[in-house]
């Protein structure tokens, strides 16, 4: 067995032709090209910069929604309140009113633009609103639970009344709130 010391200097060159000097450099060159490409990464002109952006936007905008939702989160505190609207335009009914019982076998306006006099009371759930238009159909809505519905104006003098007939939702005729519009 021969020993290593003893092999031609030949041969060892033509495996290391550079040697240990060659293998140093070659590490430092390494080293030097990859600080050499992150310090010129670091220093992206405006141009690149945009350009980087734009790359980003796009794949981005490509992968969005692709991953499943996450859970809800905790509602947030409430904003502060609005500012309050502007008034109305002034509305095209020729009268509206708010028609509650007032006492005993008695119904009054609560709320009245546009009625002349007062309301009257035949009987429990039969309440006589003079007409300010003759003729023309009602819109009427109850502020609480029941029936309420318009009638032939029999026991209210004719034409120059309307007559509103409430109902409680068991059954029967009973004084209930209503609100009346005459369009």
């Amino acid at each position: 067995m021969k020993s290593r010391l003893s092999r031609p200097r030949a041969s060892r060159g033509r495996r290391e032709p550079f040697g240990k000097a060659g293998l140093i450099l070659a590490v430092f060159a390494l080293v030097l090209a990859c600080t050499g490409g992150a310090f010129a990464a670091g220093k992206l002109t405006g141009p690149q910069k945009k350009e980087v952006g734009k790359i980003a936007a796009k794949v981005a905008k490509k992968n969005a929604g692709a991953g499943k939702p996450g859970p809800k989160g905790a509602t947030g505190p409430a904003g502060p309140a609005g500012a309050p609207g502007a008034a109305g335009a002034p509305g095209t009914a020729a009268a509206y009113g708010v028609i509650g019982p007032n006492g005993a076998n008695s119904m009054t306006f609560k709320q009245n633009v546009g009625f002349t006099g007062e309301p009257s009371n035949p009987q429990p759930g039969v309440t006589c609103v003079p007409a300010p238009k003759q003729g023309t159909p009602l819109a009427l809505t109850l502020g609480q639970p029941g029936i309420i519905y318009q009638v032939v104006p029999n026991q209210c003098g004719g034409n120059a009344n309307y007559e509103v007939v409430t109902e409680a939702v068991g059954g029967g005729l009973t004084d209930l709130t209503f609100n009346i519009v005459v369009p």
